[in-house]
């Protein structure tokens, strides 16, 4: 951790002269790197226009503005209200002026009947504000400088026609972001009216944008957030008309350094990550969810494990070459893919809550590489301490559970404890699956602060902290066998 820091010291005290790029024809040479949001229709955009530079793909606005800051990335691809929101966020870079086209956003919906009634709807409702002048009236809130305008009269989570399951990823302020606890915006506003008007219920579930798509028609009613309108992505799901249409821009570093020192910087982005609109009560539900998904996933596992187990002990074949089939499938599966597979086919269409859905999946996982550890440690045990149990009148199942696992125990331990750290520090993944982790709390915060130095630390410090505290619990259960062990007399007979 402490070389974190070092690390990070020596990066923000560079002096080094950097070039100011104020014209796009300067992006298209070799050793350019330009910065695309994963899942962007811009992707096609950045290539024909730019052939002879590199492109690079990141999940976040906010991660790009602090590369490019940093010198690691030349420029980014974006729409103007959101450069311009970057901007005022980040002082160090700004937008080219030049616009590299238009483009329009739009409301997602899937390829059904359900989906096509709800997108006509939703067209009529866009003409009819586009008409008598709402459109621009929220245009001018969310776009604007006055922040005491930008409130939302949400409806409630149940509406007389049902309840709208919404999708959106919230790391694109002014469109779609989190504020005070709550996801707000132009395209959010718009759906809130929508909501009023037609009487429904809203909920609102948050993903990186890549992932938007994936969940319509099984899990999500309608999505949103920047979204443009692609001919690939017409194949996949139905658009609403635009929502909004503006100019691209490429988002540079302009030649504007911090005046204030670096403690002084410190203090400040502690204050934006903790103490700003209350951040830190999403750090602290982030916590929450990590601490629910890894204790739940760990004991879960360890039964799952245990039974497998057993299958192998059993001696029979078709339980043996099942536990092995099972075990080298997890073992060979990554768990963000595992993850995915039964968020977004096998549970899609239950609507199981996503906290379940990365329990079980980091309990079968964890289950395999528990049942390896279990299946070694037994094996380890001297057959003779199993005889002389049986011949001192034990049953088979007491001879098990007190004499042979035991002593298993003593020895898979340290492994199943450095497995348990490493599921605790996986659960970092699970925001791709619409759960709001610490992980994912982190990223949100700095989607809206631009600032990525206080809550990558600050993140790494509390897995560290949940990590060594889970810990502990693992090695009271270790030095207490030790104990036990130790303490054991032989009856009858008198040590001197």
């Amino acid at each position: 951790m402490l070389l974190i820091v070092i690390f990070s010291l020596v990066s923000c005290s560079g002096d080094d002269e950097r070039a100011v790029i104020s014209d796009l024809d300067e992006l298209n040479r070799d050793g350019i790197r330009i910065g695309i949001m994963t899942g962007s229709a811009y992707d096609s955009l950045v290539g024909e226009r730019f052939p002879n530079a590199t492109r690079e793909y990141y999940n976040s606005f906010a991660n790009m503005a602090y590369l490019v800051s940093q010198g690691q990335l030349d420029a980014f691809i974006t729409d103007e209200p959101i450069a311009r929101y970057i901007n005022n966020e980040y002082p160090s870079v700004s937008h080219i002026d030049e616009m590299l086209g238009t483009a329009g956003y739009a409301f997602a919906f899937p390829k059904t009947d359900d989906g096509i009634r709800l997108m006509e709807q939703m067209n009529a409702f866009l003409r009819k504000i586009e008409e008598d002048g709402t459109l621009t009236r929220i245009d001018s809130i969310w776009f604007g400088s006055d922040t005491s305008e930008q409130v939302i009269d949400f409806p409630g989570s149940e509406g007389e026609n049902g309840t709208l399951r919404f999708a959106t990823n919230v790391e694109s302020a002014p469109f779609t972001y989190l504020a005070n606890g709550e996801v707000v915006g132009y395209e959010v506003d718009i759906l809130a009216r929508f909501c009023h008007e037609y009487g429904y219920g809203l909920e609102i579930y948050t993903m990186d944008f890549d992932a938007l798509i994936a969940g319509l028609g099984t899990r999500y009613d309608l999505a949103a957030s920047c979204m443009t309108i692609t001919e690939e992505r017409l194949r996949s799901v139905n658009f609403s008309i635009p929502d909004y249409n503006g100019g691209v821009v490429m988002v540079t570093y302009n030649g504007t350094e911090e005046e204030e020192g670096f403690f002084a910087s410190v203090a400040q982005s502690f204050r934006n990550t903790f103490i700003e609109e209350g951040r830190w009560k999403l750090i602290a539900q982030g916590i929450g969810v990590t601490l629910l998904i890894s204790v739940f996933a760990t004991i879960i596992g360890t039964v799952i494990g245990f039974l497998l187990c057993l299958g192998r002990l059993s001696g029979k074949r078709a339980a043996n070459a099942a536990v092995s089939i099972y075990v080298r499938i997890l073992q060979g599966t990554p768990i963000v893919v595992l993850l995915m597979i039964l968020f977004y086919i096998v549970f899609a269409r239950t609507g199981l809550n996503g906290i379940y859905v990365a329990i079980i999946a980091f309990a079968l996982n964890f289950g395999a590489y528990v049942s390896e550890m279990m299946y070694t440690g037994i094996k380890g045990v001297d057959k003779g301490q199993s005889e002389a149990a049986l011949a001192m009148g034990f049953t088979k199942s007491e001879t098990f559970f007190r004499v042979v696992m035991p002593q298993a125990a003593r020895s898979f331990l340290p492994m199943y404890k450095g497995e348990f750290i490493s599921l605790v520090k996986m659960t970092s993944v699970v925001g791709y699956i619409a759960i709001q982790d610490l992980t994912k709390m982190s990223d949100i915060i700095r989607s809206r602060t631009y600032d990525a130095f206080f809550p990558l630390i600050s993140t790494a410090v509390l897995y560290f902290i949940i990590s060594y505290l889970l810990s502990l619990v693992i090695g009271y259960l270790q030095r207490h066998l030790e104990l036990d062990r130790k303490d054991r007399k032989v009856r009858g007979v008198k040590m001197q």
